[in-house]
């Protein structure tokens, strides 16, 4: 049997063989067969796609189409997404770690993605904290002194509620030498941290199901809701205050009190 590969390219879950989009896709298997480590060892595996950086700002490009440029005002014709997060810099994105997939939509996208996709998108999948215990560590070593670190914890709490942390350690010397002071140049240094939770929910509708999970991205807290349940809570506010504003007026003995519930 062929194997079914899932992708989200039109922001729910659908099998690739279904989607409407020139596509290619990588699941984790598939990037660690193939060691790619990051995104610039995505441009010798996939075809139509490249990548370069400029300092720590990647630039990415699918079917010949990107931008070199960095600044303000100067947004890729490349979406990057991280986790349905747009990146308006993708800073630090071309190290992979912990990944459940990678998804390169080529074309534009600006219906599904918004601006700046008019060459495609480029969709980064994390793996989600799962009720079961795992853990995992990688090392890798190689010429110019490379020392690459890759370990990830997944702690279950409770029957639904579980913690997964990843991180990512890489050094590497540089590729020039510099003659002159005696040392190498163009180094790689990289150390990064993620992590996520998710807590049980209620039932739908209420406060307990509102949260889907939290993670910490660069220091940053992330808050993902259920777009279901927020829809829901605000109709359900609003009503209530509709109804306590009827209320009001019919039970209003003064103009003034009138003036104010209208």
């Amino acid at each position: 049997a062929v194997e079914t590969v899932v992708v989200s390219a039109e922001r729910r879950a659908h099998a690739a063989a279904d989607e409407p989009l020139s596509v290619d896709v990588l699941d984790a298997g598939a990037l660690d067969e193939r060691s790619a480590n990051n995104l610039g060892d995505l441009a010798t595996i996939l075809p139509g796609f490249g990548y370069t950086s400029n300092t720590v700002i990647g630039q990415p490009f699918i079917r010949g189409l990107g931008s070199q440029l960095t600044g303000f005002g100067t947004d890729s014709s490349i979406a990057t997404y991280v986790d349905g997060v747009y990146q308006t810099q993708p800073i630090d994105l071309q190290y992979l770690y912990d990944v459940d997939r990678v998804e390169i939509l080529k074309g534009p996208q600006g219906t599904m993605y918004g601006r700046n996709a008019t060459g495609g998108a480029i969709h980064i999948l994390s793996r989600r904290p799962t009720p079961e215990f795992e853990a995992e560590a990688n090392l890798a070593l190689g010429d110019y002194d490379l020392r690459q670190l890759r370990a990830m914890i997944n702690v279950p709490v409770g029957d639904r509620a579980a913690v997964r942390v990843a991180g990512l350690s890489l050094g590497r010397d540089g590729f020039m030498h510099d003659i002159y002071r005696d040392r190498r140049l163009d180094g790689a240094s990289v150390e990064a941290l993620r992590g996520e939770a998710v807590f049980p929910v209620g039932a739908r509708g209420t406060i307990a199901s509102l949260v889907r999970r939290v993670a910490l991205r660069r220091g940053v807290v992330m808050i993902e809701v259920d777009a279901t349940t927020a829809a829901t809570l605000a109709h359900q506010m609003m009503r209530v205050c509709v109804e306590m504003q009827l209320k009001c007026c019919k039970s209003a003995k003064s103009k003034t009190a009138s003036a104010i519930c209208a």
